[in-house]
């Protein structure tokens, strides 16, 4: 499933912010693409359950490979059903059905609260709309198309162990990247 979606910011003086990112999902991998400033992250889970990360920089073709125990090392605990649905459960259970409806050829059940309400696929198990209020300011996502194309092939991109990391901090690249990474003002060397 390949998914591009629109995620729109109003803040408290009705200013617009708009970013588009593209979502592909299969039982063992998450990508999200943020087009904007194309850049990625990628959620791989082995049959034993762990979950390993990569943070992909397409314009350098490079990826930051964070193995299950830099995770954890980072403090990084994933919630794959949440990454996959793009919900965290915990979220989701205080809200209420409110009506239903067809979107993008599917049944879409609307759901909501005071301060959250989803347009949820029940086919795709994805939302097809999300809005929420955070911190004075009105969030909506919402699915711009949904398709079957595969994500970017990434098969000649350099790879650097996030373990590594510490090691390089003098490459031109590390420096302009490290404000990006998951645990990188952490990181010990």
């Amino acid at each position: 499933m390949a998914i591009e979606f629109e995620t729109t910011v109003i803040d408290t003086n009705q200013i617009e912010q708009h970013h588009r990112w593209k979502f592909w999902r299969n039982k063992n991998r998450i990508e999200i693409h943020n087009l904007t400033d194309n850049s990625g992250d990628v959620w791989t889970k082995s049959a034993s359950g762990k979950i390993e990360y990569e943070r992909v920089f397409h314009n350098q073709k490079q990826i930051i490979d964070y193995r299950d125990s830099d995770l954890e090392m980072i403090g990084e605990n994933p919630n794959w059903l949440a990454m996959a649905t793009l919900l965290n459960p915990s979220i989701t259970a205080t809200l209420l059905s409110d009506n239903q409806e067809d979107a993008f050829g599917q049944t879409a059940i609307n759901y909501k609260n005071t301060d959250l309400e989803i347009t949820w696929l029940t086919q795709s198990q994805i939302p097809a709309r999300i809005q929420r209020f955070e911190k004075g300011h009105l969030l909506t996502t919402k699915i711009l198309s949904l398709k079957t194309n595969a994500p970017l092939e990434m098969t000649d991109y350099g790879h650097i162990s996030f373990a590594d990391i510490g090691d390089k901090e003098s490459d031109s690249f590390i420096k302009s990247i490290l404000p990006k990474l998951k645990g990188a003002h952490e990181h010990e060397h």
